[in-house]
């Protein structure tokens, strides 16, 4: 059974020739898209609406599509709620999921665009109140034990280069779900983990 998986980065790809066929015509195609609550991408604000980078950026594409966008939430922590929507993706429930990471193994399974809309960085961070972590001081980093995501193996591979780079051993551990890696940092079993800036 083939299965054809749009999601929200795909747009760009469509930008050029949407633009275009807008000017000469008019679409009031509902398209639902996958609302995961993510702080400052995606979320609901004091009042109640939608807000966050993927709404002002489907907002910006409505100018020139003429959609009218439907989000779609799901009941859970971030972990299920990503995966609740991109199982809802697969089954063509929503027709968009934003903010996805891009790896091998997603990839099989939806389809992504050779751009994304936005750039991220790796960081590694630390707790707040941890002040053995200077910022690119890296002469006490060796051995320094370092929580990471299954997920973001792309992440992983981008940390283990700058550790090379920087010549500074460390101690990696792979959890399951996101918020196994967080606990471990709290618990003092990591001194820091790996994900992405948007997420800090």
């Amino acid at each position: 059974m083939k299965k054809t998986c749009s999601i929200l980065f795909i747009v760009l790809l469509l930008w050029g020739s949407l633009s275009v066929r807008a000017a000469n015509s008019r679409s009031d195609q509902v398209v639902r898209v996958g609302f995961p609550i993510q702080s400052g991408t995606s979320y609901i604000d004091e009042h109640g609406n939608y807000a966050g980078y993927l709404v002002d950026y489907l907002h910006q594409l409505t100018m020139f599509t003429h959609w009218d966008i439907e989000y779609v939430q799901v009941e859970g922590d971030l972990n299920a709620q990503l995966e609740t929507l991109m199982d809802m993706l697969q089954r063509g429930e929503i027709d968009m999921l934003g903010t996805m990471n891009r790896n091998s193994q997603l990839e099989e399974l939806f389809l992504y665009p050779n751009y994304s809309y936005g750039t991220r960085y790796t960081t590694l961070a630390v707790l707040k109140e941890d002040p053995d972590w200077i910022q690119e001081d890296f002469s006490d980093w060796d051995g320094i034990l370092v929580a990471a995501y299954a997920g973001n193996q792309d992440q992983i591979s981008q940390f283990d280069y700058y550790a090379t780079v920087n010549d500074f051993s460390y101690q990696l551990t792979v959890y399951d779900r996101y918020d196994q890696m967080v606990e471990a940092v709290k618990d003092g079993q990591a001194d820091a983990l790996i994900q992405s800036d948007i997420s800090l």
